[in-house]
């Protein structure tokens, strides 16, 4: 309408531009918004036109999300009145966040927060757009498609995200298991320190947090960082289960030190599982291979006749024969051969355990010609490697007051072996 001024042209040409929108009409749309975007002298519904056109365009197709991010990083000072500026950020970090850009959608929100009063109700929107992105991350386990390192510092850089209670305690726990997959253990157990410091946590959420955080330092051969881990966080209304479970940590940290019959003593009265696959540990790393025997065979279950052996039966054999011979305990051997044999012959521990238990004479008693004669074997892991692997797999499992039930599930047949 040649009665209209500039201004009130480009509002109507905006208008029927949504419009076309609306009712599906999108070229006519995208026709008008380019209009105005490129020939419109009102900067206002200019700048309008094109951050609605980089919308309509992303939605059809016909742009990729990092050229509509390019478009709206340049539409930030397009027009300063009323809401544009806001609600074109907020449309961008929510653009960010869907391409996975997570860091670039919290630190967009953070600056666009630090340039409002303080007084801004919009305040409240951006804080609940930053704390939905790093749930995100966090809770639904998006920060799992990053690297360890930067699923870390983008934890540190907005850590004040962290919900309260429960589920803020689930994710600085999650990362540290994140971390200990990766063999970042300094900086796992800096975290669940922080995690102790700082989190409102009941004294027993404590002594949980205290020994993961204990068994950590053990992996990465800090036993007295175990032990200090483990007094920091110490409260003497621990549940039975907990003290079973503080008390296993302290004697692997004390054999971790040198001091072995400390650490057995410390479990003597526990006939645990958990504490006779401690005790066989134990024996093992300080190379007392007639104790470690003895050990590992109150481990062994009476074979089931008619069924084959599971693997974690078989594995035990193996260390059990192992360290056997490591002592030189030969006649033993060959009445484990003779009793056992029926049962491992179909497992796939058959061809190390016939190498193992065959006629010893030549070979000698050398640890490393031990385990000379397994090495071929596929599926087998030394006794220090199943170890390793429990210990990692400890201190990454969801640790309650059930604490106490680590390293191997409960055996079906309790019956030893004779």
């Amino acid at each position: 309408d040649k009665n209209n001024t500039k201004s009130q042209q480009a509002e109507l040409d905006y208008y029927s531009a949504k419009w076309n929108e609306f009712t599906g009409n999108f070229n006519t749309a995208v026709n008008l918004y380019n209009y105005l975007e490129n020939y419109s002298d009102d900067r206002k519904y200019s700048a309008f036109a094109k951050r609605d056109n980089v919308a309509l365009e992303l939605e059809v197709k016909r742009i990729s999300k990092d050229e509509a991010e390019k478009k709206l990083e340049s539409m930030r000072f397009a027009w300063r009145d009323g809401s544009f500026e806001f609600d074109t950020m907020s449309e961008l970090a929510d653009l960010y966040s869907s391409d996975a850009k997570y860091g670039d959608a919290l630190r967009l929100l953070r600056e666009v927060e630090g340039g409002m009063p303080k007084n801004d109700p919009r305040i409240k929107t951006i804080r609940e757009k930053m704390e939905a992105v790093f749930e995100t991350l966090y809770i639904e386990d998006k920060a799992n498609d990053l690297s360890p390192i930067t699923a870390l510092g983008l934890y540190d850089e907005f850590s004040e995200l962290t919900p309260e209670g429960k589920k803020g305690d689930k994710i600085i726990s999650k990362l540290a298991d994140r971390l200990v997959s990766v063999d970042l253990l300094d900086k796992a157990t800096d975290l669940l320190q922080y995690m102790i410091k700082t989190r409102k946590l009941t004294d027993e959420e404590k002594a949980t947090v205290g020994i993961k955080q204990a068994l950590i330092n053990l992996i990465n051969r800090k036993p007295a960082k175990a032990l200090a881990s483990l007094d920091a966080t110490y409260y003497p209304q621990m549940s039975e289960p907990m003290q079973a479970a503080t008390k296993r940590l302290r004697a692997r940290a004390m054999a971790d030190m040198g001091k072995v019959d400390e650490g057995i003593n410390l479990i003597a009265d526990d006939d645990t599982k958990e504490a006779k696959l401690l005790r066989s540990e134990i024996y093992w790393k300080a190379n007392r291979w007639d104790d470690a025997s003895d050990a590992i065979k109150a481990l062994i279950e009476k074979p089931v006749p008619g069924q084959v052996l599971k693997d974690e039966q078989a594995q035990l054999i193996m260390d059990w024969v192992t360290a056997l011979r490591l002592s030189g305990r030969e006649n033993v051997i060959l009445r484990i051969r003779h009793n056992f044999m029926p049962y491992i012959k179909d497992t796939k521990f058959a061809n190390p355990f016939n190498l193992l238990t065959a006629t010893l004479e030549d070979k000698g008693y050398n640890y490393d010609s031990v385990l000379n004669d397994v090495k071929e074997a596929e599926g087998y892991k030394s006794f220090m490697d199943s170890y390793n692997d429990r210990m990692k797999e400890e201190a990454t499992a969801e640790t309650k007051d059930t604490t106490a039930n680590q390293t191997t599930a409960p055996a079906t047949n309790n019956q030893p072996a004779q």
